[in-house]
């Protein structure tokens, strides 16, 4: 498939493409994303917040300076393999609302023209999640997507989710996502331990408990978590389950506090995750939906 790139994704929070992606003098396209509510939200509080910051900024004495900033600037040039995919090109054919949830009951984020372009990262059931302009997921109803032959990657930031938490996410975290890197190396690294037995501990590829395996893949990247569970879900940004994207940690308990939480494993996508399991003998891959880790889930972090 061929790249299309997703630049400036909160930039463009309050955009949608009518009828096509632009397309850049180095044959780059750039997908603009619907917004949701909370983007545009986002997006006033941002503006206000800069409003202040300039009214705050001192007057420097003519012939100075200011700081230089660290960091790169952006760049216009060919995507690399590097750059994560963060879905496939998909064209709403007609006029389409976009839900927080799978049904048409939940949320209506917006209702999105005929001709809009979306980022689509999974189906649920026939519902499609669209990638959202704040990093959150929108669903879309069952034959309102055509699939394109094109994958879209980021250039950018991994997207921040709304922060939204679940009714039971009661536990400690951050306010900023704390791995920020590509989600595909992540998940190749844990892919490397499919088939590692269980052992309680364990911190190797003899052997490897819940947290010892995510402690090691995000380490491999180099993010560095705590050791335990109930350590490991006080680092990162809340993120909705409806929101979830491949790369997020996952947790599992049955007591409403932190030392509850007793499983962890790492979102891979459509409801799937990997995980060292006791039940299972070892690492391996299970679903979300599965009555064992639907009746303890508790929440995730970014």
């Amino acid at each position: 498939m061929r790249p299309i790139t997703t630049q400036r994704i909160l930039a463009l929070a309050g955009m949608l493409v009518a009828h096509a992606p632009r397309l850049l003098a180095d044959d780059t396209l750039v997908l603009e994303l619907p917004p949701s509510r909370e983007a545009l939200e986002l997006r006033e509080a941002e503006r206000t917040r800069a409003a202040q910051a300039v009214a705050r900024t001192p007057i420097l004495p003519r012939g100075s300076r200011p700081p230089a900033r660290r960091g790169r600037l952006p760049s216009r040039g060919r995507q690399n393999d590097a750059e994560p995919v963060v879905g496939r090109l998909g064209l709403l054919e007609k006029r389409t609302p976009i839900y927080r949830g799978r049904s048409y009951q939940a949320q209506e984020l917006i209702v999105a023209p005929a001709g809009t372009y979306v980022a689509v990262q999974g189906q649920q059931n026939g519902w499609v999640g669209v990638l959202m302009a704040d990093g959150s997921t929108g669903w879309v109803p069952p034959g309102a997507v055509r699939l394109l032959d094109y994958q879209v990657v980021s250039t950018g930031q991994v997207p921040m989710p709304s922060g939204r938490r679940e009714p039971n996410d009661i536990f400690p975290a951050t306010d900023q996502p704390f791995f920020t890197g590509n989600a595909q190396a992540l998940l190749n690294e844990a892919y490397r331990y499919l088939g590692v037995r269980y052992v309680w501990g364990g911190n190797t590829f003899n052997g490897i408990d819940c947290s010892g395996f995510i402690k090691n893949v995000f380490a491999k990247l180099g993010y560095v978590l705590p050791r335990t569970s109930s350590e490991q879900i006080t680092v990162g940004m809340p993120v909705p389950r409806e929101e979830l994207q491949a790369g997020d940690r996952l947790y599992f308990g049955r007591r409403k506090d932190i030392l509850g939480v007793t499983h962890t494993g790492l979102y891979i996508g459509d409801g799937y995750f990997i995980h060292s399991s006791s039940s299972r003998g070892g690492v391996a891959i299970s679903h979300l939906s599965e009555p064992t880790w639907a009746r303890i889930y508790q929440c995730a972090r970014r």
